[in-house]
């Protein structure tokens, strides 16, 4: 239902054509196993992250917060902390050129802020139906599906001429597992499993701790090699020629998850942010409170850059608007 209007599914179903996938868990993502595994820290960190915005309205404590951003965002050199500190500067109207227009976007952004946050805090369904293995007594999601229920699916989308490009996003290795086998799981109880003490030195040079984190945490868990896996047709970047091992990923997917049974997989070397186009920062217009409107927020030194992001870009508009692949050169 929108405005009063009821739109069937089947309707919308009968409209589609083509499916482009960015960086899709189809089979889940260790990474959902790991946040719903410790629903104690998550709360806390949510809780931390509502009283922060609470405080940005105040402008002693909004100064405070904003210092303790940049400091954390100079000491390791992370994207996320200056985008932390943006949207608690932005949220807070003495930031910026003054003026009604000001205080308006500062009520709005604070606004959103504090609502996206408390949805959050009250409903997890999002990471339950991306983990790997349901959670028990939760409803299952595509994510679980067993082989069977898959060929159901494929089948529909066969009958129904409904065909797929994927882009899979491969992050560099800060650590060094084993490639034949499953990487041991980040608990917080063993330090030995901790990033910043697993990390391969050398391997890892040049990232930051935000993407060696969230790294650490998708790498081991109970994710299962798929069944009805595809195969990578294509590559873009400067792509290793090895298999593609249990526990690579892209800072929030695992790799091996995101290869569709059907159509062209496309392996990009990058990580789950660099696709979306936050993969360098990029200056905001001034006056609004902001310094930037992109970063890198997953700091995995992938070397993506602004020519494999025009060229996806570029096939995914192709692709969605006639199904003729962009005459692009590829990127090597």
């Amino acid at each position: 239902m929108d405005g009063g209007t009821k739109v069937e599914a089947a309707r919308i179903l009968a409209h589609v054509r083509r499916v482009v996938f960015l960086s899709v868990p189809h089979w889940g993502t260790n990474i959902a196993d790991w946040v719903h595994s410790y629903p104690r820290c998550r709360e806390a960190v949510l809780t931390d992250l509502r009283v922060a915005v609470a405080g940005s309205q105040v402008l002693p404590l909004d100064r405070l917060e904003s210092a303790i951003a940049a400091g954390a965002a100079c000491l390791t050199g992370a994207g996320l902390p200056r985008a932390i500190e943006d949207a608690l500067t932005e949220a807070n109207e003495h930031n910026g050129t003054p003026g009604p227009a000001r205080t308006a976007d500062a009520q709005e952004a604070a606004s959103q802020l504090a609502l996206y946050l408390r949805l959050m805090a009250s409903d997890f369904r999002a990471i339950d139906d991306l983990t790997a293995h349901p959670p028990r007594g939760k409803p299952q999601s595509p994510a679980h599906f067993n082989p069977g229920e898959r060929e159901e699916e494929l089948a529909l989308w066969n009958d129904l001429h409904i065909e797929a490009l994927s882009y899979v996003t491969l992050g560099r290795r800060p650590f060094c597992f084993d490639e034949q086998d499953r990487a041991p799981v980040w608990e917080l109880s063993r330090l030995c499993t901790y990033p910043e003490i697993a990390k391969d030195e050398e391997r890892s040079a040049g990232t930051d701790i935000v993407y060696r984190t969230c790294y650490r945490a998708c790498a081991g868990g109970p994710l299962d090699p798929p069944l009805l896996s595809g195969r990578v047709t294509r590559r873009l970047g400067r792509i290793p020629q090895r298999e593609i091992a249990l526990w690579d990923n892209d800072g929030i997917v695992n790799t091996v998850s995101m290869l569709w049974p059907e159509g062209e997989n496309v392996l990009v070397a990058a990580d789950h942010m660099d696709i979306v186009g936050q993969y360098k920062p990029v200056k905001a217009r001034p006056g609004g409170g902001r310094r930037y409107q992109a970063y890198d927020l997953l700091g995995s030194a992938s070397g993506f850059r602004d020519q494999v992001f025009r060229q996806v870009w570029s096939e995914i508009f192709a692709f969605c608007a006639d199904g003729a692949r962009t005459t692009l050169p590829r990127v090597l």
